[in-house]
């Protein structure tokens, strides 16, 4: 097998260094040095700090860095790592000529092998599970075209967008789809610009303006990036308009992949929405997490544990990596806990150093809380009054004095808009039960909280008087779905007069539910082959 990779020798080193110093560089400064002298080639700084440190690295890489220092490579490499003089000195490029083509695919030369310059953070998980769908499809996005797209990861506080795109961008980068660099940004309470900056001159070794404005500096980055398809990441997007002008132009090689809590970021985006995980995909999660033989001990208070946390990936990671420090406590302790202290449990409130995740459930929660204004607040509060159900929004339209327009704005621009709300169907919707428990802290925190579970009150009241005394098939359904909510409205009522006239309309509602399914459960028995023995 031909050598691959090339080491410098200590005197060679030596050499190198004083090249270096003769012509007044860095060592970021000389990869910009050799993307100005070799058109298309670029040599990352990672790879140039392993050249001066005696560590092998590329032909290709070697080679350029010699070049560029006006050095003859054979007098600077090692004996024990020297290839032929064509295995060195064969040059590289992005887009090669099918006569280059061929050189290097006989070589085992290729653009790709050679580092691409990265910022990525560490992920914190151990078996990334559940997700291997829309990982497929986020990549199919970012492909589809051959103009520049910007791919939009949208979910709720805690659904694991930051970790999809993570995810993707080590895969990615590991397979070297993104050989002109993957770079990654901080969207939240960070300069978008001079993050852009600092990257392409830690990592791409260019020499920026600085006398340029910031936006120009940005510019100049994009225009001078190194040669191959780049992905740039954007986490945690809050107003589009803010970024959208440090964004790269519509130029086919550069994939712009961005993560929100917003449901529409912006028009003509091509939006990923991140559900939570399924049953079956939050029990992987755990048994990554504490074990296989733990969670095989205890399933069924396993199940238990995916659906009291909704199968919220912050959720179950944290209550995951809680237990996996607490040895003797079994699922069913857990259970507990969480029923008890709900989102004060001590497994909710925090993470551990090294998880992807900066904030516990109600820390994430509180981020989505502040994006939302006084009214949007005020309505969270009212619908967390209800039971953890479906809610016809019929329900809510007259509640707190507000018209329907006003009602069905403050849901879609508020609480839906910010993933807060899930839509079951039409006109029916519900909320996840952490942001249910989330919302109710809220309300019993506000000084109008008793104003608020009495508007709820009267409003389930009025519903209870429309239904009728004999109910059609389809008043039926509706008294199904309404019973939960008449059930809240009694629990926490704290009008004796209010609580009495629930419970009686309730009642009401009961008999006449319990009366139509004994009648058919009658008629049914009747029609049945059954019939003549029955009546015998």
């Amino acid at each position: 097998m031909p050598q691959s990779t090339l080491t410098a020798s200590t005197i060679g080193l030596k050499q190198a260094q004083k090249a270096l110093q003769s012509l007044g560089l860095s060592q970021r400064g000389l990869a910009s040095a050799i993307q100005l002298a070799h058109e298309y080639a670029f040599v990352s700084r990672g790879v140039i700090d392993k050249f001066f440190n005696g560590l092998p690295i590329r032909n290709e890489g070697f080679v350029l860095i010699c070049k560029t220092l006006n050095l003859d490579w054979a007098g600077i490499v090692g004996l024990e790592t020297s290839p032929t003089v064509q295995e060195a000195s064969e040059p590289f490029s992005t887009q090669p000529t099918q006569q280059h083509r061929v050189k290097t695919e006989t070589v085992g030369i290729n653009r790709a092998v050679v580092d691409s310059p990265t910022n990525l953070p560490r992920s914190g998980i151990k078996d990334f599970v559940g997700r291997n769908e829309p990982l497929q499809q986020l990549h199919r996005q970012l492909q589809a075209s051959e103009r520049a797209e910007i791919s939009v990861i949208s979910g709720m506080g805690g659904i694991g967008k930051t970790e999809l795109a993570l995810q993707y961008a080590l895969q990615s980068y590991q397979q070297q789809t993104y050989p002109g660099g993957i770079c990654w940004l901080q969207a939240q309470e960070q300069n978008i610009g001079a993050q852009i900056v600092d990257f392409a001159q830690v990592q791409l070794g260019l020499n920026v303006p600085q006398e340029l404005p910031l936006e120009q500096q940005v510019a100049f980055c994009w225009r001078y990036w190194p040669p191959g398809s780049v992905l740039v990441v954007l986490d945690h997007v809050i107003d589009y308009r803010s970024v959208e002008h440090y964004l790269p132009s519509a130029k086919s090689r550069f994939k712009v992949l961005i993560t929100t809590r917003q449901a529409q970021l912006a028009e003509g985006l091509i939006s990923l929405q991140l559900d939570v995980l399924s049953e079956a995909g939050g029990l992987d999660l755990l048994r990554s997490l504490i074990g296989t033989a733990r969670i095989n001990q205890e399933l069924q208070s396993a199940k238990e544990l995916c659906q009291r946390l909704g199968c919220l990936p912050l959720g179950l990671n944290l209550v995951g990596s809680y237990l996996a420090r607490k040895l003797d406590w079994s699922l069913d302790q857990m259970l507990e806990e969480l029923a008890t202290k709900g989102l004060a449990t001590p497994a909710l409130d925090k993470t551990l150093p090294g998880m992807t995740a900066q904030h516990g459930i109600v820390a994430a929660f509180n981020m989505s809380w502040k994006s939302l204004n006084e009214e949007g607040r005020r309505l969270a509060c009212f619908l967390s009054c209800f039971a953890q159900a479906p809610i016809p929004w019929i329900l809510v339209e007259g509640a707190l004095g507000w018209d329907r327009s006003t009602l069905e704005e403050l849901r879609d621009e508020q609480l839906f808009g910010l993933h807060l709300l899930e839509r079951l169907d039409n006109g029916v919707y519900r909320l996840h039960h952490l942001v249910w428990e989330f919302f109710r802290e809220q309300l019993e925190n506000d000084e109008t909280c008793a104003e608020v579970k009495h508007a709820f009150c009267r409003q389930m009241i009025a519903v209870a008087k429309w239904m009728p005394q004999t109910a059609t098939f389809r008043q039926l359904r509706i008294a199904e779905v309404v019973i939960p909510h008449l059930t809240e409205a009694l629990a926490i009522s704290t009008s004796h007069e209010l609580r009495r006239v629930l419970f009686s309309e309730l009642r009401q509602i009961i008999v006449i539910e319990l009366r139509q399914l004994i009648f058919s459960m009658i008629k049914r028995l009747i029609a049945s082959p059954l019939r003549r023995v029955v009546l015998s």
